[in-house]
């Protein structure tokens, strides 16, 4: 799979994610918004630079069912955003553009 592929991956243990996750917008510009469908499970957040580093790690509680997270301390470019549970991920990669 290439870098210039829309969706890196979707990985799924029984069910669908799509539908149960929202990300907007893409391109960011101030905060990355996740809507979550069902917020009875905890979520990790991982945001990831082109070179590999992590760059925004962030654990929800049960009861999120938006998550909200600033990025104005990033540089612009693409990122790869990963949001995982214990029964299911999805990875996506999204722009930050200021």
């Amino acid at each position: 799979m290439t870098v210039a592929d829309s969706r890196i991956t979707n990985s799924v243990l029984g069910e669908n994610i799509n539908s149960k996750i929202r990300v907007s917008p893409n391109p960011i510009s101030e905060y990355l918004t996740i809507n979550v469908e069902n917020p009875l499970e905890k979520r990790e957040v991982i945001l990831v630079d082109m070179l590999g580093n992590e760059v925004i790690n962030y654990k929800t509680n049960l009861q999120e069912n938006k998550i909200i997270i600033p990025i104005s301390q990033l540089s612009d470019g693409m990122y790869i955003l990963r949001v995982k549970s214990d029964t299911n991920s999805m990875t996506e990669r999204v722009f930050i553009l200021k």
